[in-house]
């Protein structure tokens, strides 16, 4: 799972990095494309943590 919301994060962060400026600010579109990488970012976050906390519990 984790591998996949990475590469998925990547594919949005290249998305984001070559949608047309103008109108970026009143497209559904683009707005769509900051919030999935804000989820998949809190995603990654989450499962990291709770890697760590597993992680700590079985040393």
């Amino acid at each position: 799972m984790t591998w996949n919301c990475k590469k998925r994060l990547r594919e949005l962060n290249e998305e984001i990095r070559y949608y047309p400026g103008p109108i970026a600010g009143c497209d559904v579109q683009f707005e769509w494309l900051l919030e999935e990488r804000i989820r998949l970012s809190n995603l990654l976050k989450e499962s990291e943590i709770g890697l760590l906390a597993l992680n700590s519990r079985c040393s």
